[in-house]
């Protein structure tokens, strides 16, 4: 996975290419495995303890978030002032780092200051093939 997403935290990956990458992910796996890479199961990778593109991505924009606020830098600035757009007007800019952030349903400020992170949370299905 370190591969596949490589600096993707600094762009907005559209819904086509987070399937591609999750499809890469799927077929590597099932090779990895010995499975035919048409062999379908849609909790394939959870049964194999895998974490899913997006939880992935998710977390990488979290942790560049938090990481953009711990030293002062003309980034910071900009994402300080995205977050006034936001808070003051309600406007947020497609594409950028704040907008995929609240998108999550997550508060900027809670990423900004120490010990109010959020963290993901696994979902557990009643598959027999997970359990």
């Amino acid at each position: 996975m370190p591969t596949l997403l490589y600096g993707v935290d600094c762009l907005t990956v559209s819904v086509n290419n987070v399937a591609k990458i999750q499809s890469a992910q799927r077929n590597i796996m099932k090779y990895v495995c010995g499975l035919n890479k048409r062999s379908h199961h849609n909790n394939f990778l959870q049964a194999l303890g895998i974490t899913g593109v997006n939880t992935l991505l998710n977390d990488y924009n979290k942790s560049l978030f938090t990481r953009i606020f711990q030293n002062d830098s003309p980034t910071r600035n900009l994402c300080v002032y995205f977050i006034d757009l936001f808070v003051t007007q309600n406007i947020l800019i497609p594409g950028a780092l704040v907008n995929r952030i609240v998108d999550m349903g997550i508060s900027p400020a809670s990423l900004i200051f120490p010990g109010c992170t959020n963290s993901s949370q696994f979902s557990y299905t009643d598959d027999g093939l997970v359990d």
